[in-house]
Order: C-alpha cells, then structure tokens, then sequence
C-alpha cells in the first residue's frame, strides 16, 4: 500500500502544475457561487466555513478565491499523501460516515443533477438541494428547497428528506413536506447517492400530469415531516 501511494506521489508530481490549479479554481468557483452562467434567479453552490473546515479535516485540500477558504476533493499527490499518513488504520464508524457524506457532497458540487443546486450550513449532515422543474412540466421554472438530513446509521438507514414550505402540490407529496416514495423506505440501498435520490425526486416531481394532494394528505399533514417511512404504503402501491 506505502509503494502504491509513493508512486502515485511520484506520478501526480509530474503532472503539469497549471491543469491542477484550473480544476482548483473551476471548483472553488462552483462552491462559492461565483460561476459566471449563474443568473439572478439561480441558487448557487454555498458551504458554509463550518462544513469547509469538516471537508478539510476529511482530506479535502485548501484553495483560495478572492480570499474566501474554499474545500475540494483531495485526488493525487495530496490523497496519496493522506493515505500514507494514515497508515491503514481502521476508522469509527462516524469517520466512515463522514468521510461519505463529504465525497458525496464534492461529487454532487463538481457533477451536479440537472436541475438542482446544493447549498450546506455549519453541519455536513444536513443540505438543502434547491430544485427547478424542468421546462415542458407543470413546476417548469418553480422552485423548491429539499431539506435532506444524515442519520447516524447512513448509509445503512436512508436520509431524512423533506420539502421545505412551500412544497409542491403533487399527488405524492404531502403539504408538510413529506414525500412517498419507497426510495425514502423499503426501497432504499446503501449504494444509492443523494445525487440519484435528488434526481428520482425531481423526476417523480417532473412527471405529475396535474397538481394536487395525496389521497390522505388529510390524514398526515399534521405529522412531523421527516420521520422514518417504517411501515408506509406507498401510493404506488394501492393506486
């Protein structure tokens, strides 16, 4: 492992200095919100100083932009660095953890889905994808925010999601912001990123013929949105 992280040093040394400052600064652009097709009505890419200093501690190496503290993924001779310096040694369960939710984070920045924003506060466990509805759909041009929350188990146990007020009036979304949709419950696997779970959403969203109310909204609306889906029935499944 030390003679694999030595020569991918050694490879990454040789690498032209400039290639890896531009990829440094396109990604601090896209976390600070500063990319230039951004318009007015847009919702950048923002983490906070609170979460960069967890990305930093989890090997995602500093960059500067007009004096801004900016995090990005280690890759190269800086991931190899800090898998030397690690030595091997096995990590909590919440390192793990944290170690995935930041990745994920830097994946969802550099790769977003169409149609979605992040934006993450002080804590990496809780982001808000910002979602339009793409043109030719009845939520084209609209907004909504998604409150996505980590459970100490992720990803073994799925996240807590839930639209903020104002949610949309779909079928399968209910008016506190809960959504049914097996992917939050029984469907879910620990393999599947926030990424593909924001993009099933907006699709699900996207796909609605007409707007309206889940047949029980009545019955929910006045839950607490965002608990475990243990033992839901899926619309989908009865309708």
């Amino acid at each position: 492992m030390v003679r694999r992280a030595l020569a991918l040093l050694a490879a990454c040394a040789a690498a032209p200095a400039a290639a890896l400052s531009s990829r440094r600064s396109r990604l601090a652009l896209r976390l600070t919100g500063g990319c230039g097709d951004e318009n007015e009505n847009s919702t950048p890419f923002g983490v906070s100083p609170e979460a960069t200093s967890t990305l930093l501690s989890e090997g995602f190496p500093a960059g500067r932009l007009d004096g801004a503290p900016v995090g990005q993924r280690a890759t190269g001779s800086t991931g190899a660095a800090l898998r030397v310096r690690r030595g091997g040694a096995k990590r909590s369960g919440s390192a793990r953890q944290a170690s995935r939710i930041a990745r994920e984070l830097s994946d969802f920045i550099e790769n977003p889905p169409d149609g979605c924003r992040v934006s993450v506060g002080k804590s990496l466990n809780v982001w808000v994808v910002t979602m339009t509805g793409p043109e030719g759909t009845i939520f084209a041009g609209e907004k909504y925010k998604l409150r996505v929350g980590f459970p100490p188990d992720y990803p073994m146990s799925p996240p807590s999601c839930y639209f903020l007020s104002p949610s949309p009036r779909h079928p399968h979304v209910y008016t506190n912001g809960d959504i049914c949709l097996d992917l939050l419950g029984r469907g879910w696997r620990p393999n599947l990123t926030i990424a593909q779970l924001a993009l099933s959403i907006l699709s699900m969203i996207s796909s609605g013929k007409s707007k309206g109310l889940p047949p029980d909204n009545h019955i929910h609306a006045a839950s607490a949105p965002g608990k475990p889906q243990d033992g839901w029935m899926y619309h989908d499944d009865s309708c």
